[in-house]
């Protein structure tokens, strides 16, 4: 990690942190549950959880996933981004669902969506229990969201378990967005070892070759840049086919002119090409073929 995520930590100590507060008291705190507009309700119903199961549930995916990506993304843009997830997956469920909830599912599903987006092929390590056997397996990013968000659109749909599925879902979509605008406008790199979805997912970039240019090449013994000399000029394809037949037909003694760049680089061509447009073979700018001054 570049960076211990120190805002990740705080979070999950303070949501446990209340969450017993709450626990003792006995009694869920009315302003804070989700059911209404009120800043309280949206954002602090991700303090509140029904049970220490709930509880524990929700902080080990917040472990596992926030980590990775508060340490990518700052703590203090971490924290931001954390309520800001918060309060978009409260929305998504007021709008679609509009039932009473509680919990930090859908503020950490869209940590998850970030992660999802930054680390899709990162392997997750996985605990299985079954009866008295049990035992580990690893799980890439990618394939671990994806059985998540199946069960959650199910449940969308069939509106069975008494679960905010739609939060969820408003989370992880809110999450994925973030990760895919922090990444075009790079606010975040991805560094050598890293491979966000685009990369996993996306053909390589195709770069475009610049055309070569057509001319008789450059002349030796002339190089005022310090740069070795590359000329030639660039020319319309149809009009390139003509140039190459014809320094094919010309000879090595062609009278040649002397061209400067605005970068300062200089080279040699015909001199037929005077008044043409040819490409700087250090800058690659087009510049206009007249003999330097």
């Amino acid at each position: 990690m570049a960076r211990w995520p120190l805002a990740n930590f705080a979070i999950i100590i303070g949501t446990v942190y209340f969450s017993f507060m709450v626990f003792a008291a006995g009694e869920l705190p009315d302003a804070m549950v989700l059911n209404d507009w009120s800043p309280s309700s949206l954002f602090g119903s991700a303090l509140l959880h029904g049970d220490i199961i709930h509880l524990a549930g929700n902080m080990l995916f917040l472990w596992v996933f926030g980590n990775a990506v508060c340490a990518k993304m700052g703590n203090v843009l971490y924290a931001l981004a954390y309520a800001g997830l918060a309060g978009a997956a409260s929305v998504v469920h007021l709008l679609l669902d509009g039932d009473p909830a509680i919990g930090a599912s859908g503020a950490i599903n869209g940590v998850i969506g970030v992660a999802l987006i930054w680390y899709p092929a990162n392997s997750v390590s996985c605990f299985w229990f079954f009866f008295v056997r049990g035992g580990t397996f690893d799980l890439d990013c990618r394939f671990l969201v994806a059985i998540w968000l199946a069960f959650d659109l199910f449940g969308a749909m069939t509106g069975g378990g008494g679960i905010a599925y739609w939060a969820h879902l408003g989370g992880l979509g809110a999450g994925a967005g973030v990760g895919v605008m922090m990444l075009k406008y790079h606010w975040i790199e991805m560094t050598d070892t890293e491979h966000s979805i685009f990369e996993v997912y996306g053909k390589p970039a195709k770069r475009t070759e610049r055309k070569k240019p057509v001319g008789v090449g450059p002349v030796p013994n002339w190089d005022p840049s310090g740069v070795a000399p590359l000329s030639t000029p660039y020319e319309e394809p149809a009009v390139a086919e003509k140039a190459t037949a014809a320094v094919e037909t010309a000879t090595a003694t062609v009278e040649a002119m002397k061209v400067r760049c605005r970068c300062g680089a200089g080279f040699r061509v015909k001199s037929a090409h005077r008044g043409k447009k040819g490409r700087c073979p250090k800058c690659g700018e087009v510049v206009k073929l007249q003999p330097a001054e």
